[in-house]
């Protein structure tokens, strides 16, 4: 049995509620677009974020665990982008709904450990992932390991 996403993207104390925030606060601290260029996150997007949790959830996020935060927030948008684009994966982007038999989730297990999080569920984030890292067609999408 494929462990719940909850397991894959939150570790030690950081939880859902307190991902909504961090995620809503980097996309409302994205530098404008340019010349059809996608936003790049700042220090202040970080700082903001790093704000936003403590004052909701009175934690005190380091700015290194900040920045770990969206190294693995970029792993979820990197390792989302390669897996629609597998053979056997079918990826409805209406509904942001995947789709793939059992082997083809075996055989991608075997490959991408971490894109077992998607197995039951899709990336809950997936709108403000492509906001702050891009759209799957422009990105590099070889997803390091997990």
């Amino acid at each position: 049995m494929c462990p719940p996403q909850e397991h894959y993207f939150y570790q030690r104390y950081f939880t859902k509620e307190m991902d909504d925030t961090f995620v809503s606060a980097l996309v409302a601290n994205l530098p404008p677009h340019s010349g059809g260029q996608m936003p790049q996150l700042t220090l202040g997007s970080l700082v903001a974020a790093q704000r936003a949790v403590g004052g909701r959830w009175g934690t005190r996020l380091t700015y290194r665990y900040c920045v770990e935060r969206v190294r693995h927030l970029r792993e979820r948008h990197a390792t989302y982008c390669w897996l629609i684009k597998q053979p056997g994966v079918i990826w409805i982007p209406e509904w942001n709904q995947l789709w793939a038999d059992g082997d083809t989730w075996d055989d991608i297990g075997m490959v991408k450990p971490f894109a077992l999080a998607y197995r039951r569920r899709p990336e809950p984030k997936w709108n403000e992932l492509k906001l702050i890292f891009g759209q799957p067609d422009n990105e590099d999408d070889e997803p390091t390991d997990a």
